[in-house]
């Protein structure tokens, strides 16, 4: 009778813990209320008018100043994100979408994508990047367009850095 009671014991125990291993959540994709807050805070539903393009924005700053930029997410052969950080790099649309196929070893071209880049950052209250990854945050993929707002100023080493409040997301090639 024992030899019986066993195999369902068994049977059971094997349900039981089957039951209990945690299975891939479907909510794994599924924003945090952190994440919500600050997409909520950052997120424009339409785009700013008259946006500046990376170089014409570069040649025109002089010292910190309001503006609204227009771009490429695109680091040329670098990535452009900074992993679990609310910034990432957008190059000058025109020369983004210049390519001379995946051996791509222009050196015109090269030094013209690295001339045309801008840091894009999302700073808290405290002035510190926001510590979620821009992709998460926005849904961001290499090659979309975005338009930021925010307030920018070229840097000592010529990068035009722009502390943003402000992102209309477009889809891969227009804002």
């Amino acid at each position: 009778m024992a030899c019986h009671r066993f195999p369902p014991v068994i049977l059971l125990v094997l349900v039981v813990a089957i039951g209990c291993q945690q299975a891939p959540s479907p909510q794994s994709n599924t924003p945090t209320a952190e994440v919500l807050s600050a997409r909520s805070k950052y997120l424009l539903d339409q785009a700013p008018a008259t946006p500046l393009g990376v170089k014409e924005a570069k040649a025109t700053i002089t010292e910190p100043s309001p503006l609204v930029l227009t771009g490429t997410i695109d680091a040329g052969a670098r990535e452009p994100w900074e992993a679990g950080k609310a910034l990432f790099l957008i190059t000058e649309s025109s020369i983004a979408a210049h390519d001379h196929g995946e051996d791509d070893n222009c050196p015109f071209c090269n030094r013209e994508k690295a001339a045309n880049l801008a840091l894009v950052k999302f700073v808290d209250d405290s002035g510190e990047t926001v510590a979620i990854d821009a992709r998460d945050l926005f849904g961001l993929e290499k090659g979309q367009q975005v338009v930021i707002e925010g307030t920018g100023a070229v840097d000592p080493s010529g990068t035009l850095v722009v502390t943003a409040n402000g992102i209309f997301v477009g889809t891969s090639g227009s804002p």
